[in-house]
């Protein structure tokens, strides 16, 4: 590595040897001195040196010099060339406006008045040194944080493009998966028509017990295939994007009094009460019917089949300014943290367990979070295991 370089500019050949001699005795080998008698050859020099990759960190000019270029105008000219060097100017006799060109447009760093001391020349020398390594650093830290940066951005955008291209696999995969699983519950219903159909022609009343319990065990199962097929055609339907959603006047009294007496009997079975607040008679809403009884029907079902006999469920729906909210609260097993967790997923089995032997497919509330969203609705759940749990959901006007 090559040592850095003072350039001294001066007319007099006595003071360049004091220079030189002064700058070795401070600095021994750590600094190259090279001199020249005139402003026009000192430029010729610094180029010279700049050329042959020498850092120049400081540049000594005398501000009276032979020819046209005064010492404040030499240093501006090394200025232009490199803004790099530290520049500090001798006078004996400068005036006033030298100086301050020197300053303005020259990287002045200090100047020096003839004769100067052994002590002053050093001290100014060090500081000036000091303040050019700190500055180099600073330089090289910098370029080095740019390329850094560069180099991530281009690790980030890399990086973006391969999770772009995973994303859009998992979703081509998702959506051949629903596919599939469309295909399959549709073709699933013709097996299931013959079985049932075949079921129907057995003569139950003329039948043995076992043969009798055998055939509703079979209906039963039916059932809960056709249950199967229509959420899995229903969760495929709904997470298409481009399906409509048919905006109509419904009455919440009216509709929820029509959900109450389609599961009172269920409930009942299970000697469980559903309990409807004090609903406004005039409250309409416009909004997907179709949606919000699909919503409804599923929490309605799930807190019936989630509860054991001899509860209550309650149900209670108001408004405020942009959104009508419902929630339906049971008094059921409840939920942990980690069911908490993976709620509305699809085919996800939480830690509870219907009551009384009742099908789950494990897309209801998936379901029902499809149908919310679509509507620009939000869901908010709380529950406590052994305690139970409550769905609110709130839907706009």
């Amino acid at each position: 590595m090559k040592n850095d370089v003072i350039l001294c500019v001066d007319d007099e050949p006595t003071v360049l040897e004091a220079l030189r001699k002064q700058i070795r005795h401070s600095f021994r080998n750590d600094l190259l001195v090279e001199v020249a008698q005139s402003g026009e050859e000192g430029l010729e020099l610094f180029q010279e040196l700049i050329e042959e990759g020498y850092e120049v960190p400081i540049v000594i000019a005398d501000y009276r010099m032979p020819g046209g270029i005064t010492g404040d105008i030499f240093l501006q000219n090394i200025h232009q060339i490199s803004h790099t060097p530290l520049n500090i100017l001798l006078t004996g006799q400068a005036n006033i406006e030298g100086i301050r060109n020197a300053v303005n447009n020259a990287n002045l760093f200090r100047y020096l008045v003839k004769p100067w001391t052994d002590e002053e020349l050093s001290f100014t020398i060090r500081q000036a040194m000091t303040n050019y390594r700190q500055t180099r650093d600073l330089v090289i830290k910098r370029q080095e944080l740019m390329e850094l940066a560069a180099s991530l951005e281009e690790k980030v955008i890399e990086r973006t493009k391969e999770l772009a291209e995973s994303n859009q696999l998992l979703q081509e995969s998702n959506q051949q998966k629903d596919n599939l699983m469309a295909v399959v519950a549709h073709d699933l219903r013709a097996p299931l028509n013959k079985i049932s159909g075949i079921l129907e022609l057995i003569d139950i009343e003329n039948s043995k017990d076992n043969q009798k319990t055998y055939v509703e065990l079979g209906q039963k199962v039916v059932q809960n295939g056709y249950a199967l097929i229509r959420n899995l055609l229903e969760i495929h339907a709904y997470d298409d994007s481009e399906q409509e959603i048919n905006y109509e006047q419904v009455n919440i009294y009216d509709f929820f009094q029509e959900q109450y007496v389609t599961f009172e009997k269920t409930a009942a079975r299970k000697n469980i009460n559903i309990i409807l607040s004090s609903l406004d008679q005039s409250l309409i809403v416009n909004t997907d019917r179709h949606f919000l009884e699909r919503i409804v029907n599923n929490l309605f079902s799930n807190a019936i089949k989630f509860s054991n006999p001899n509860k209550n469920i309650y149900v209670s729906l108001w408004e405020n300014d942009k959104d009508f909210c419902f929630s339906v609260k049971d008094e059921g097993q409840g939920m942990t943290e980690e069911d908490l967790g993976k709620l509305f997923q699809k085919f996800q089995k939480l830690s509870a367990r219907p009551t009384a032997g009742e099908s789950s497919t494990g897309l209801g509330l998936a379901i029902i979070k499809s149908l919310v969203d679509k509507l620009e609705g939000s869901i908010q759940v709380q529950s406590e295991v052994n305690v139970g749990t409550e769905f609110v959901i709130c839907i706009p006007q």
